[in-house]
């Protein structure tokens, strides 16, 4: 979650919206952290008005960490970045 703790707006709306369509989390849990939620640009057109919520920053974190632990298929690995290793052209990746 981003320093300010905020999902939708018109910048990431349509974003959350995509994953939502597909069953994701992300709305669920907006929804369940959420603090305030503003319909922006109201004084505009349909075409440019967004939602925006803004969560708990610590709830958030919490329930997604939660719901990922909870999925069979997913492993979570945390630990420091040791080295960087930059490819090549040839390696296929230019």
């Amino acid at each position: 979650m981003p320093c300010n703790p905020s999902i939708g707006g018109p910048g990431k709306g349509h974003l959350v919206r995509e994953i939502d369509a597909l069953g994701g989390e992300m709305a669920r849990n907006t929804d369940a952290t959420s603090v305030q939620i503003r319909l922006l640009n109201t004084g505009k057109g349909p075409a440019v008005q967004s939602l925006r919520a803004q969560s708990d920053k610590d709830a958030y974190s919490r329930t997604m960490g939660l719901v990922l632990d909870r999925e069979e298929r997913v492993t979570i690995v945390e630990a420091p970045v040791e080295d960087i290793v930059l490819a090549t052209e040839g390696a296929g990746f230019g």
